[in-house]
């Protein structure tokens, strides 16, 4: 606009975002969001397991997966079945191989 004549310089234009990438952050923020559980954080593994292929899902997937292996509560994030802090952190790394040991998350019988 004549008033403001930088308005969006430098920045691309905004693309229609990707309805799948919408599906994946809503498994991510139900199961592995701010107040998070080892049921909610296995539910989500289970629903991005067949979205490892794409970035959002690989992405949350770790993030679900590193949250189930630390079992307190850090941060902003609170584990609702644990919510005690230890008194000292434990630096956590997940890599592809560990990422590949973790089993198919069992599906309950509906």
């Amino acid at each position: 606009s004549a008033s403001n004549p930088v308005r969006g310089w430098g920045r691309p234009a905004r693309r229609p975002e990707d309805p799948l990438v919408g599906r994946l952050r809503g498994i991510v923020t139900a199961g592995a969001g701010v107040l998070r559980d080892a049921d909610g954080l296995r539910a989500s593994m289970a629903g991005l397991r067949p979205h490892l292929d794409h970035e959002v899902g690989l992405v949350g997937y770790l993030v679900a997966a590193s949250a189930l292996r630390r079992q307190e509560s850090r941060g902003a994030h609170t584990r609702t079945d644990d919510p005690a802090t230890a008194p000292v952190a434990e630096h956590t790394l997940i890599s592809w191989t560990d990422l590949l040991a973790v089993p198919e998350p069992v599906r309950s019988a509906s």
